[in-house]
């Protein structure tokens, strides 16, 4: 007969020392909220300046429209508004027409 002298661990036993581990941690100082704080502060600067030059870079790549493509686009984005106002008031007016005929 072969003993097995190895200890078994259960998930209670794993809990238990993080527990443990947990309650060891020692509490933060008010002076070190502190100082995070002010370090943060610092930091949203930083963080701030790098989002700005990091949008120069990017604007610097865009390919800008011509003039030339600007007013084509721009007429066309005029035509269909012009084209879907036109049908939604034909169909406002079909519409309240016929409910003015059913209550009316």
């Amino acid at each position: 007969m072969t003993e097995n002298n190895s200890k078994s661990v259960t998930p209670t036993d794993d809990n238990s020392k993080v527990r443990k581990k947990n309650q060891q941690m020692p509490e933060k100082k008010v002076s070190d909220i502190k100082v995070k704080k002010q370090a943060e502060k610092i930091n949203i600067f930083k963080v701030v300046s790098q989002f700005l030059r990091d949008t120069k870079t990017e604007f610097k790549k865009v390919k800008w429209p011509t003039r030339k493509e600007l007013i084509a686009s721009t007429t066309i984005v005029i035509i269909l508004v012009v084209i879907a106002a036109l049908y939604l008031s034909v169909v406002d007016f079909g519409l309240m027409t016929v409910i003015n005929k059913i209550v009316g």
